[in-house]
């Protein structure tokens, strides 16, 4: 590297004022000053001016601002075990996977990417007992599998701007949650949201996801969502449109403004309208077919539209005549893509 600046504790490391070409070799370098006992990681592309960071001590600072990277960043260098390492923020970067990430981080507190093209969560250990914050955003990140099940502090997951079409891979329960940021992705449902401490659910930004169904909220989620038209942009069925139109009815106020009367009551129809997750009206529907049990209307126009595969999966194992049933029979239409050469594949 051209520049190395020292401190007691802190190495900082950031190019010159020209622009240099930073080769794989180059590239792995970086890493030397990286130990053991290193508790700060920061490597970054942001220009010097605008970077207002406090330092701490123990902390290893990289800005790559004015290199022309020829090569990804290859975390292979690092230790095996950094158990004293609190922050890992890694910022605008080549970062493609986490493969030869440190097996033991007991006491990280942070874990950040942003904006790099990380695709997967592969190589992060399961267990951080003393993690707070997880933030993957604006990579190219299409699911959750390998997120660290053992977190009993988290409190904030920070995953927005991503690719993310499931839920699962989520720890099955967040006693400590606070905040949920996933929005700007690709959610269907929120099946496989974990369990919260006492059933609180925390703040959750989902906006700009094509929700298809509003199960798994509680009233006072569900309410902030209607109330603030974060729906707009949700994919609803039918019957759950309707009930949403007839509890938020436009109106045109003395300022020749559109408002909205707001009616509490159809809140709770809502809430009871989207109560029971799709596998259990599944199996409610098999049931109807095998020994005549009646189903509502409702249900039907739920199954319909939120059935994901494995619901699919269920119901062609487990129906009498699958081929011939006309819910099964939408339920495939929805989940299939048309390709050329008269082939077909399922979402």
């Amino acid at each position: 590297m051209n520049e190395f600046e020292h401190s007691k504790n802190t190495e900082m490391i950031t190019g010159n004022d020209e622009t240099n070409i930073l080769h794989q070799e180059d590239i792995d370098s970086i890493f030397d000053k990286i130990t053991e006992k290193t508790e700060i990681i920061m490597i970054k592309n942001i220009n010097p001016k605008s970077d207002y960071e406090k330092k701490k001590d123990n902390g290893i600072y990289i800005n790559l601002y004015n290199y022309v990277l020829k090569g990804s960043i290859n975390l292979s260098l690092l230790p095996k075990k950094m158990d004293r390492l609190k922050w890992l923020i890694i910022q605008d970067v080549p970062l493609k996977k986490l493969d030869g990430l440190p097996i033991r981080m007991q006491s990280l507190e942070t874990f950040s990417i942003r904006r790099c093209p990380l695709e997967t969560l592969k190589y992060l250990p399961e267990s951080l007992p003393n993690l707070n914050r997880f933030v993957v955003t604006s990579c190219n990140l299409s699911n959750l599998k390998h997120f660290p099940q053992n977190v009993p502090y988290l409190k904030e997951i920070w995953l927005h701007d991503n690719q993310i079409t499931s839920l699962k891979g989520l720890p099955p329960n967040l006693p400590n949650i606070k905040k949920i940021h996933i929005n700007n992705n690709n959610l269907t449902s929120l099946k496989y949201l974990p369990k919260f401490k006492n059933g609180r659910i925390p703040y959750i930004n989902l906006q700009n996801n094509p929700l298809r169904t509003l199960f798994n909220m509680n009233q006072t989620l569900l309410q902030k969502f209607l109330d603030y038209k974060y729906h707009t942009l949700f994919t609803l069925s039918p019957r759950g449109r309707q009930l949403i139109d007839e509890y938020r009815v436009p109106f045109i106020d003395e300022n020749d403004q559109e408002a909205f009367y707001i009616y509490p009551k159809v809140l709770k129809k809502i809430s009871t309208f989207y109560s029971k997750p799709i596998s259990e009206i599944a199996e409610k529907y098999i049931r109807s077919q095998i020994h005549q049990e009646p189903i509502s209307e409702d249900d039907l126009d739920r199954l319909i539209w939120e059935a994901d595969l494995e619901d699919r999966k269920f119901l062609e194992t487990n129906l009498p005549n699958p081929t011939k049933d006309p819910i099964l029979n939408q339920i495939n239409q929805r989940l299939t893509i048309p390709i050329p050469s008269n082939f077909t594949l399922f979402q």
